[in-house]
Order: structure tokens, then sequence, then C-alpha cells
């Protein structure tokens, strides 16, 4: 009768120790779930494209190139967004871009607009001939 006593405390004092547990672990599941779920809805990675022209009109947030269209075989002038953190090569500030600079061109689309996330500029000055003009003696 003594066993059967103890057993049956034990038991009583265990069953409560391992319903909390439950409990708890299951209130653990939950808060987690909301911070998977947040998570998820991250935006999706921007797509990068390039392109290539002559700069037409700079301004401090825009910059409008003309580029050839090889669908209508024609130029066409594409108004860029500068992005804030845009890398500069071969120019040190979107000041010293003129008109007539040749550029290339990484942006992506953002918005709706083309913003350009690195630009690289070429000056043609008319002492250096054009890379195509040069001549080998």
């Amino acid at each position: 009768m003594k066993k059967s006593v103890l057993i049956s405390i034990f038991l009583l004092s265990v069953f409560p120790l391992l319903l909390s547990a439950n409990i708890s672990f299951a209130q653990t599941e939950e808060s987690l779930a909301p911070a998977t779920e947040a998570a998820q809805p991250a935006q999706a990675p921007e797509e990068t494209d390039y392109s290539f022209g002559t700069v037409k009109q700079v301004s401090p947030t825009e910059i409008t190139v003309s580029e050839y269209d090889y669908e209508t075989d024609n130029d066409v002038d594409v108004v860029y967004a500068l992005d804030p953190k845009l890398e500069l090569k071969n120019v040190d500030s979107t000041d010293k871009i003129a008109a007539g600079d040749s550029v290339d061109i990484t942006f992506v689309m953002r918005d709706g607009k083309k913003v350009i996330t690195l630009l690289s500029v070429e000056k043609f000055t008319e002492e250096e001939p054009l890379p195509a003009e040069k001549t080998t003696e």
C-alpha cells in the first residue's frame, strides 16, 4: 500500500509539470511564428540592366542620354534618375559630366523609373582623337 500511495503522489506531482512544460513549449512556437512571417515579405532583388550613349542634359537628380534604339533604328533620349549612392568612374562628381560625354550606365528599375547605380564617363577632347580614328605609325 505504501508503494501505491507513493506512485500516486509521484504521478500527481509529475503530471502537472509535464502539462505546464507542454503549454510553455506551445507558447514558444506561437511567439516564433510571427517573426518568421515578418521576415518573408522582403522585397525582391532589383534586376540590373546596362546601357550606353551620349549625354544630352544633366541635372542634380537626373541625366538624359541619347541612346541608339535597335528596334526603331533611331537615336532616342532616355531620362535616368541618379541613385543617392551613385558610383562614378572616370569622373569625380556629377557636376563634371557635360553634354557630349560618352557614358556607360548600370541601372535598376525602381518605382517605374530607371535609376543609375553605376556611371562610367568617357570624355573626348578635340586634341584627343576617338579610339577608332587613332593611327599607328
